[in-house]
């Protein structure tokens, strides 16, 4: 027989709060079903920051650090544990609006990556770059600042997107010296303002019936999300 929607409902509450309850204990990770796929794809992030913030020097030093081979993302993830052949972090910094930090993995083992990521990450709160460390984030961060002169094309467009974007004509000359001027504690400094792994969205897309157990089983709550067709 038909119940009444009052009786449908009734018990809403007691699953909300059972749901709630799960997810302060759990981080939750939002699991997106690819049948079959032989890898996941990981993706974390959190909101960033604008061009704007005197942090944004730092912090691109620190994803400097963080990325490409020799990086600490993978010396540690791919190199050390193995768990993802390609990985990647850092912030984007819009001039209008505040950016997004993203981190994203191709990976076999997403419930390992996951927990290895967020250590890795609240790390670099913690720990700063050596004198070594630091001098090649900064060498890799600006090796492609003489791109920006190679020819009159790249110097015209340069002048075009910073007059449409309101940055003075001197903004890269700036951002060079800004980025020289980084020290090791500005670093942790900002990654500790900025960069909150254990509180971060995570979404997997993958085989939910292979990694959802594998999740489950290392703590997290798996909240199936299904994106909406495309129109």
């Amino acid at each position: 027989p038909c119940t009444r929607p009052q009786e449908r409902l009734q018990d809403l509450p007691e699953i909300l709060t059972t749901v709630q309850g799960q997810q302060q204990q759990q981080r939750v990770i939002h699991l997106i079903d690819r049948p079959k796929a032989g890898q996941s794809s990981v993706f974390a992030g959190e909101p960033g920051l604008r061009l704007s913030d005197p942090d944004v020097y730092a912090l691109d030093v620190l994803s400097s650090r963080l990325n490409g081979f020799g990086g600490v993302l993978f010396d540690d993830l791919r190199t050390r544990e193995g768990l993802a052949y390609s990985v990647s972090a850092g912030w984007d910094t819009p001039v209008d609006h505040t950016g997004l930090f993203v981190a994203a993995a191709e990976t076999g083992q997403p419930a390992r990556f996951i927990q290895s990521l967020t250590r890795v990450l609240a790390s670099t709160r913690e720990q700063q770059l050596t004198a070594d460390e630091l001098s090649k984030a900064k060498a890799g961060l600006l090796n492609s600042f003489v791109f920006n002169f190679a020819s009159s094309y790249s110097q015209l467009q340069r002048t075009m997107v910073y007059q449409l974007l309101g940055l003075p004509q001197d903004f890269l000359f700036e951002y060079r010296d800004r980025v020289e001027a980084v020290t090791p504690e500005q670093i942790v400094q900002a990654a500790a303002r900025h960069l909150h792994p254990e509180k971060e969205v995570v979404v997997v897309v993958g085989d939910a019936a292979v990694v959802g157990p594998q999740l489950k089983e290392a703590g997290f709550f798996v909240q199936p999300l299904k994106p909406k067709s495309a129109a």
